[in-house]
């Protein structure tokens, strides 16, 4: 069966709560399960495109114009294919759909690939139940991924860059931004374990794709060490 022949809805719940962040994510609250489905903007501008029933192409045309990037079949396909996997949409006729092929997608799209991340309502009861870090630290290097004079690729370090922590409910829980060397870090004292979003809201420099990261919390209280990279759009 064709792609273009499958129907997309968003599932039928009792009741959603949605919110949407400032770089374009949505964060969907499941009040009769208490499941959490975080959703980057690729998946959130898919998701948001499967209001009525429609098809992949109409998707991709959809998520191209949410997110200012042309968007292919197949990333619109990835992006289904995880919305469906946590249940927030169904496919009309049932479609198993392949996840085999991200890196190849990743190069030939100027978006970041699907993700959808979601914390269940045991890992919430645990978070509700006071399960705490009792010391917890995110540290980072940023850096701008530009051009070399003798081609390729070098990367320097960016400083300004603005991010927000939220917690698993996304209530903001603290903003970081990056020093001259481009290193930020925060120590979160008493923290209640589960997954949290780390939101870039602002970089001198701009336009760059968007950037979050996801910051695990649980019993163990490892340090959050990451060396991430803007890329110019």
């Amino acid at each position: 069966m064709a792609l273009s022949e499958i129907k997309v809805l968003r599932s039928k719940s009792s009741e959603l709560i949605v919110q949407t962040l400032p770089d374009g994510s949505t964060a969907i609250f499941d009040v009769p399960t208490k499941n959490v489905h975080s959703l980057n903007p690729s998946a959130a501008a898919a998701w948001e495109a499967c209001a009525s029933a429609t098809t992949l192409p109409q998707i991709a045309t959809a998520m191209s114009r949410r997110l200012h990037v042309p968007i292919t079949e197949d990333l619109a396909h990835e992006a289904v294919s995880e919305l469906a996997a946590v249940g927030l949409v169904t496919v009309t006729p049932r479609h198993s759909f392949e996840t085999s092929r991200r890196d190849l997608l990743k190069q030939a799209a100027g978006a970041a690939i699907p993700a959808v991340l979601s914390l269940l309502g045991v890992r919430q009861q645990a978070h509700a139940q006071g399960l705490v870090c009792p010391e917890f630290r995110i540290a980072f290097w940023k850096g701008v991924d530009l051009p070399a004079s003798g081609g390729g690729v070098q990367t320097v370090p960016l400083a300004g860059a603005v991010f927000k922590l939220f917690d698993p409910f996304n209530n903001e829980i603290a903003t970081l931004t990056t020093d001259s060397a481009g290193y930020a870090e925060l120590v979160l004292r008493s923290i209640p374990l589960g997954t949290y979003n780390l939101v870039e809201i602002s970089a001198p420099g701009g336009p760059y794709r968007p950037l979050q990261r996801y910051v695990v919390i649980d019993q163990f209280c490892d340090d959050w060490v990451r060396d991430i990279h803007n890329i110019p759009l």
